[in-house]
């Protein structure tokens, strides 16, 4: 017995000494750094690290919340548009800040244009100043929505300002590689380990903390695209829009760009950059409820070539936020609405919508985005959004999708 103890207390003496050895100290440190930098609500010189989750789900945060660019422009839209100025002291103080610099300059641009092209006796004196802020503060929205989703450039003809920062899909991926090559797992060195693909993803995917920030960032997007909607029905947006109809349009698109980046990112593998990429990645998707009534379509697709005939075959589910019960009651009543929407959304595609190009992933993407954005905007007729859990549709499944040329 006495040798037994004896012997179990030199064990315990040797791997205290083990891991109080200056290789586990320096791998105690590299792990704890990998941690915070990529999941504290507070890492150390926040704006110099945009390799943390939190701050990149802040990022994408930014347009809507206060001082961000929509949030200025609905600032903007809670004015009466026939006064000039905001009635009190604060509102004048904000909005000269946002209407300032190259905002500014912009708007007395859209202001000079409207009244030079406008009849002014059927143009009444306060809408070219309205509808040109207006305008330059949905530039500021559109720019950054951009640089947010990551849209490829060939992909879309809004105008876009010359930016070389990443979409938030590209910062968490930075993010999760940075974590890979910093990470240590317990009881590893830096001599004894390299990085393992399938150990950082096991890792990663029993994080709690992991979790609740890619909950966080899924949150952002429903906000955003909710805010997107929402703006299409404001009163006092319509009015710029009546008076400078293009702004619906830009609108459209970018809300069609929004869901598509959302799409887009739930797809993509955020261990993309980390090396060893033989092995598993991960692809966050959140929970989603689906409505699957829509019954098998078929028709056929526009074809560039007369003497062409494709014929598609396609089975269509819509996925929509757990729990959004109000959306789910919205689709239920109109089954037969969009069994018919849908047989005409393929139906006004081209042969070339479904086939394998450059940016492939992207163009699906957008595809999906085009055929939501329709019916949510049907939604947010009667439902707005982001109150009582409604964010409308955000996914397009298409569980089946056959194509048959020439038959």
């Amino acid at each position: 017995m006495t040798s037994i103890a004896f012997l179990l207390i030199v064990l315990v003496v040797i791997i205290v000494f083990m891991l109080n050895s200056p290789d586990f100290r320096v791998a105690r440190q590299f792990r704890s750094t990998a941690l915070k930098t990529l999941l504290s609500r507070s890492p150390d010189n926040p704006e110099d690290n945009p390799l943390n989750l939190n701050l990149i789900a802040m990022g994408l945060r930014k347009p809507y919340e206060t001082g961000g660019s929509l949030d200025n422009l609905y600032h903007f839209l809670s004015k009466d548009p026939g006064r000039r100025d905001f009635p009190g002291a604060g509102g004048r103080r904000r909005s000269a800040g946002y209407l300032g610099g190259a905002t500014g300059i912009r708007a007395e641009q859209y202001i000079a244009d409207m009244r030079a092209s406008g009849d002014p006796e059927k143009l009444p004196e306060w809408v070219p100043e309205y509808t040109g802020k207006v305008r330059a503060l949905f530039d500021n929205v559109r720019n950054d929505l951009l640089v947010i989703t990551g849209v490829p450039e060939n992909l879309t003809e809004l105008p876009r300002g010359d930016s070389s920062e990443r979409s938030i899909t590209q910062d968490t991926e930075a993010a999760v590689e940075h974590f890979a090559m910093m990470w240590l797992p317990r009881g590893e060195t830096k001599s004894t380990y390299s990085p393992d693909r399938q150990k950082i993803r096991e890792f990663l995917q029993g994080n709690r903390r992991f979790r609740k920030r890619m909950e966080g960032i899924d949150d952002g997007w429903k906000e955003l695209a909710a805010s997107m909607y929402n703006l299409s029905m404001n009163p006092r947006w319509l009015i710029a829009v009546h008076y400078f109809p293009d702004l619906e349009s830009e609108l459209d698109e970018l809300t069609k760009i929004v869901l598509a980046a959302d799409i887009f990112r739930r797809h993509e593998d955020m261990m993309k950059l980390v090396a060893g990429t033989d092995g598993p990645g991960i692809m966050w998707l959140p929970e989603f409820s689906y409505y699957k009534n829509i019954p098998e379509l078929t028709g056929q697709i526009r074809s560039a070539d007369v003497e062409d005939v494709t014929i598609f075959f396609a089975k269509v589910n819509l996925g929509y936020s757990f729990r959004d019960g109000r959306t789910q009651s919205w689709l239920n009543r109109r089954k037969d609405w969009l069994t018919d929407y849908f047989n005409v959304f393929f139906s006004e595609k081209e042969l070339s919508d479904f086939s394998s190009v450059d940016d492939a992933e992207w163009r699906l993407a957008l595809l999906k985005g085009s055929g939501l954005n329709e019916i949510n905007k049907k939604i947010v007729l009667t439902l707005p959004f982001g109150t009582k859990k409604v964010y409308g549709v955000r996914e397009l499944a298409l569980v089946k999708v056959n194509l048959l040329t020439n038959p």
